[in-house]
């Protein structure tokens, strides 16, 4: 039996059903307008916020990490007050 290679939907998708199962939304706004592309997803709750960015290659992953995680400490520091449970 050959098993088919997951892709980067179906990584997001499953991802997608988790997070949603245990009451966080997506936020296709905050996520379109940054460094993550396609391939990125944020989602939020009350207390959390949970970035998830799929890359294809090792190499993509190693040289745009740090703009991913710059992207969400951005997103996060313009939209949560000091007074939100998420702070």
């Amino acid at each position: 039996m050959a098993h088919n290679p997951l892709t980067s939907t179906d990584l997001l998708a499953g991802a997608s059903d988790i997070l949603g199962a245990h009451g966080y939304s997506r936020n296709v706004q905050q996520a379109s307008e940054g460094a993550w592309g396609a391939n990125g997803r944020l989602y939020e709750d009350r207390y959390g916020i949970v970035g998830i960015v799929v890359y294809e290659t090792w190499s993509e992953l190693s040289s745009h990490w740090l703009d991913a995680q710059a992207f969400l400490v951005e997103v996060i520091s313009k939209n949560l007050s000091s007074s939100e449970a998420k702070a």
